[in-house]
């Protein structure tokens, strides 16, 4: 147990898939960079069996919008991680131009604007998870 970080950061990516690429290299920078203690790195990928199972465990992740991230908080009761529960309110978000749900603390990329997941919005959301 003393083994197991306080979150977990899961990205779902797929073989040859340049955006996966990024997002991953994108968050392992900022762990690397910030050498932070928090968290740990699971990439699932989408193009094998474990990684559909993950995907499917997910409930909230939109295959349409791979890859995506979500982040996960260690139980010690149940000696495991589990989503956390993102408390924000629903609305709309003027600069994206869309109505945002609130499920889990997860990004996904946003393929309608031609957008890859940011290093500012990895953060955001990893701020976010500890505050809760």
């Amino acid at each position: 147990m003393e083994n197991n970080k306080k979150f977990l950061i899961v990205i779902f990516g797929k073989d040859r898939c340049p955006h996966c690429d990024i997002l991953h290299k994108n968050v392992m920078n900022i762990l690397d960079e910030t050498q932070n203690e928090d968290f740990s790195l699971d990439f699932q990928n989408l193009s094998r069996r474990e990684g559909l199972v993950a995907f499917a465990k997910a409930e909230t992740i939109n295959g349409q919008r791979i890859p995506a991230l979500q982040i996960m908080k260690f139980n010690k009761d149940e000696d495991s991680y589990k989503k956390i529960v993102d408390t924000r309110k629903e609305g709309f978000v003027e600069e994206k131009s869309e109505f945002f749900y609130p499920t889990y603390l997860q990004l996904q990329t946003d393929y309608a604007n031609n957008k890859d997941i940011t290093k500012e919005e990895i953060l955001g959301i990893m701020d976010l998870a500890r505050k809760q």
